[in-house]
């Protein structure tokens, strides 16, 4: 049986190499979920499979959610650099706080 986890770890983690950042959270979401479920659904009596599935898909949820927000923010700010890279060499701007709208 633990061999059988154990390939199935490794399946997850290479799998994983080809996912986006979304998917990876709706995964590790999923995970911690189903863990999380699982213990919270034996403690209160009502059935550790019954609190893994719903824990796996309330934390897979999230996960995907928290992933997608991620990669929002990581494009916004890589948007942010190249347009104030191009106004900088066009000479638009003159200091930081022109370019980014704030102060250090």
């Amino acid at each position: 049986m633990k061999i059988l986890i154990i390939i199935g770890l490794i399946f997850l983690l290479l799998f994983s190499f080809g996912c986006t950042t979304t998917q990876k959270g709706a995964f590790g979401g999923a995970a911690v979920g189903a863990g999380a479920g699982a213990i919270i659904g034996h403690n209160t009596h009502h059935g550790s499979g019954k609190g893994a599935i719903v824990g796996s898909l309330v934390g897979g949820l999230v996960g995907a959610l928290a992933g997608d927000a991620y990669e929002n923010h990581q494009e916004n700010q890589r948007l942010r650099r190249e347009n104030a890279v191009q106004n900088y060499s066009e000479g638009y701007w003159a200091s930081y706080q022109d370019i980014w709208g704030h102060t250090l």
